[in-house]
């Protein structure tokens, strides 16, 4: 027997089989949208899914002005929500939607079109799409052929505003109190502004990246320590490059350099650099100079190999400074020297320090 709602009824086996359809489906088209963006090398913040309540399905036909809508006209009873960090990255996944999926035109908007000054909210883009019937015999996923659902795409604000709109319980204008209306409006258009200034800061540090290689080849002395001006230096430098395999011949014997630097790496070594009190990437390049023998000599102290399958671009910066630390006075060389390692005493470093600088002067 059907739940009799209005003028309307949802027939119980109608109900799960369009619920079946939806939750067997689900997880095939999130783990499809996330194939087609890593494969177009974006990186999403999230792909969510959801199938419809019942009564949240009941409630949609009772609101429904027209008389005979019914549970197959409805084009929501799977939702899937992909949530991108930047603005920009919502026209790329839509181009993959619309270039995998059918796309019901009719019943798909884009809800950030509708955001004008007096619009309350913060919109994403909806799209009602089916599985096309290619892809259908392709993937075996011919029992969804004629099944409707939504894929709605935004940024992570959007999602934050979208998220919290739901809970505060206002869906429009007309129902929020009216002293309250500029305060979301302001909030929405600073939530708006924020999303294009990410967007735009993710551009600028691109060109930053881009540029501070060529900084560093030629004034290194004014390119400040950082993690994308420490991952340019490693890269590059002829010096680190000749002191990377003194390390290897030294320390770790056959094992091979990674192929290219790790920013995870750099970004360590330039915490580590600053702690030291190195600005420019000009100072750290002339203080390896200066001590080039004392530091390949102190390498030499290690006489045990360590076993590594790899040693990271610019593993000789970190056993620079072990030598560093062993230099400075011993209440700043025992500090500096535990946030590089807990397994080297500040005396066995300085006397390995003590013991290269013999070495060098006799060199």
């Amino acid at each position: 027997m059907g739940d009799t709602v209005g003028s309307a009824a949802i027939d119980d086996d109608e109900w799960r089989q369009a619920t079946d359809l939806a939750t067997s489906l689900g997880p095939k088209v999130c783990e499809w949208i996330l194939e087609l963006t890593l494969d177009a090398g974006l990186h999403l913040h999230s792909i969510e899914k959801r199938a419809k309540r019942r009564s949240h399905a009941e409630q949609k036909i009772v609101n429904k002005v027209r008389g005979d809508y019914s549970l197959k006209d409805m084009t929501d009873i799977l939702g899937v929500r992909v949530i991108t960090f930047f603005p920009d990255e919502i026209d790329v996944v839509a181009s993959l939607i619309e270039q995998e999926f059918d796309v019901d035109r009719g019943n798909s908007v884009d809800k950030r079109a509708l955001l004008d000054p007096d619009r309350f909210g913060y919109l994403s883009l909806h799209y009602v799409v089916r599985v096309r019937r290619e892809q259908c015999s392709t993937r075996d996923f011919n029992k969804y052929q004629n099944f409707r659902f939504e894929i709605q795409i935004r940024t992570i604000l959007q999602h934050a505003w979208a998220e919290i709109e739901h809970d505060l319980g206002y869906k429009s204008k007309e129902e929020l109190p009216s002293r309250f209306q500029r305060r979301f409006s302001r909030l929405a258009g600073l939530l708006e502004l924020a999303d294009t200034e990410f967007q735009q800061i993710r551009g600028d540090l691109e060109n930053y990246q881009a540029e501070v290689g060529e900084a560093v080849r030629d004034e290194p002395g004014d390119v400040p320590v950082n993690r994308d001006s420490i991952s340019a230096f490693i890269s590059e430098s002829d010096l680190i490059r000749k002191l990377d395999a003194k390390l290897v011949k030294e320390i770790y014997g056959d094992t091979r350099i990674a192929g290219k630097p790790s920013r995870k790496y750099a970004s360590r070594l330039a915490v580590l650099l600053q702690e030291f009190g190195f600005e420019s990437v000009g100072q750290v390049e002339k203080s390896l100079r200066g001590r080039e023998a004392l530091f390949v000599a102190f390498l030499a102290q290690y006489k045990a190999p360590q076993q590594r399958e790899t040693v990271p671009v610019g593993g000789c910066l970190l056993f620079y400074l072990m030598l560093e630390a062993a230099l400075r006075p011993e209440g700043e060389g025992r500090k500096l020297l535990s946030q590089i390692t807990s397994t080297l005493s500040y005396e066995k470093a300085q006397a390995r320090a003590a013991a290269a600088k013999l070495e060098a002067e006799a060199g």
